[in-house]
C-alpha cells in the first residue's frame, strides 16, 4: 500500500528541485531561439521570486465614483465599531483597525 503525501511531504520533495527549475527558468529566458512568450514568462518568474509579485491597488467606490453602498449604507462613513458589529453579522470575527472619524460634508449648492 502506498502512503499518501502530506502536504509537507510534497514540499520537502519539491524543495529538491528548486536549484534546477531556477536554472531551468533562467536558461529559457536566456534562450534566444525560445519563443518571446516562453522568455517573459520565465523571466516574471525569476523576478516574481527574487523580489515577490507587485502589489495591487483596488479602489472600492460606488456608482459614478461615489461612496460604496452595502445594503444602503455608506461604507466609509461608518466607525471601527459600527464596521466591526457588521463584519460579527456577516460571519468574520476579525477585528478592523480604527478608522479615521467620518467627515462632514456639504451639500452641493448651485
Amino acid at each position: 500500500m502506498t502512503k499518501k503525501l502530506t502536504s509537507s511531504d510534497v514540499k520537502q520533495l519539491a524543495n529538491q528541485y528548486t536549484e534546477l527549475a531556477i536554472k531551468t527558468l533562467a536558461d529559457i529566458c536566456m534562450d534566444f531561439e525560445a519563443g518571446a512568450g516562453a522568455r517573459a514568462a520565465a523571466a516574471a518568474a525569476l523576478l516574481d521570486r527574487a523580489h515577490g509579485k507587485p502589489g495591487q491597488e483596488i479602489a472600492l467606490t460606488g456608482q459614478g465614483g461615489g461612496p460604496l453602498l452595502v445594503a444602503g449604507l455608506d461604507i466609509a462613513s461608518l466607525s471601527t465599531e459600527k464596521l466591526n458589529a457588521l463584519r460579527e453579522i456577516l460571519g468574520g470575527a476579525r477585528e478592523l483597525p480604527a478608522l479615521p472619524e467620518p467627515r462632514e460634508t456639504k451639500p452641493d449648492v448651485e
